[in-house]
C-alpha cells in the first residue's frame, strides 16, 4: 500500500446464530431509519474511507466506517467489519509530505495527491484514523504562520505552524470549542523546512 493510505475492510456477520447474514450498507450511521443502500455478503471487501460516531448497536458499537463498494458510499457499523491497520508512520517518494509530525497521542501528515491538498491523522494511542485523506484548505497569515484546516464534522483539525518552527494541531469542535491544542513533535516536510 505504498503511497496510499487506503484501507480495506471485510465485512462480517455480528449473528453467531447466522453467520451468512448479509451485511446492510447504510446511507447513514443509524440503523433507525430507511436507509439501506445495499446488502451485502459477508467476506466481501469494501474500501474504507473514512469513520465517524453514530448510533450505538448493541449498546457498545458506536463507531461506523465510511466505505466505499462497486459506487456506492455508505456505513457500516465496527461491529460488522474488520478493518486492516493503518500504517503508522504514512510516508511514501509517491507524496512526499508537506508536513509531516507527531503530538503525543496523534500523527499528522499533510500532502498533495491529484492536485489536491489532504490531511491524515492517526490516533496512535487508540490505533485508530480519525482523518483519511480529507480534503485541507491553507492559509498564510501576516506574521508568517501557516494554517491548514480539514473537517470531519463535528470536528475540524486545524495545524498552524512557522516554517522551521513550532507546529500545532488544533482540535475543534462546530460549535468553537477547543478539544485539544497539542504542540508537535519532530516536524518534517517540504513546507515545514522553508
Amino acid at each position: 500500500m505504498s503511497g496510499t493510505f487506503e484501507r480495506i475492510g471485510t465485512l462480517k456477520s455480528n449473528t453467531p446464530k447466522n453467520p451468512q447474514q448479509e451485511i446492510r450498507i447504510r446511507s447513514s450511521a443509524t440503523t433507525k431509519e430507511n436507509n439501506i443502500l445495499k446488502e451485502v455478503a459477508p467476506g466481501t471487501k469494501v474500501k474504507v474511507i473514512g469513520e465517524t460516531k453514530g448510533e450505538a448497536v448493541s449498546e457498545k458499537f458506536s463507531k461506523w466506517y465510511k466505505v466505499s463498494y462497486e459506487n456506492i458510499e455508505g456505513f457500516v457499523n465496527e461491529s460488522v467489519i474488520d478493518v486492516s491497520p493503518i500504517p503508522s508512520s504514512p510516508n511514501s517518494d509517491k507524496n512526499p509530505p508537506l508536513l509531516h509530525f507527531k503530538t503525543k497521542d496523534k500523527e499528522v501528515r499533510i500532502f498533495k495527491e491529484g492536485g489536491k491538498v489532504l490531511m491524515n491523522v492517526y490516533d496512535q494511542l487508540n490505533k485508530d484514523t480519525e482523518l483519511l485523506k480529507v480534503p485541507a484548505t491553507k492559509e498564510i497569515e501576516a506574521n508568517q504562520h501557516i494554517i491548514y484546516r480539514a473537517s470531519e464534522p463535528p470536528l475540524t483539525y486545524k495545524v498552524d505552524f512557522v516554517p522551521s518552527g513550532e507546529v500545532h494541531l488544533i482540535i475543534i469542535k462546530d460549535d468553537g470549542t477547543v478539544v485539544s491544542d497539542n504542540k508537535g513533535i519532530a516536524p518534517s516536510g517540504q513546507e515545514w523546512g522553508k
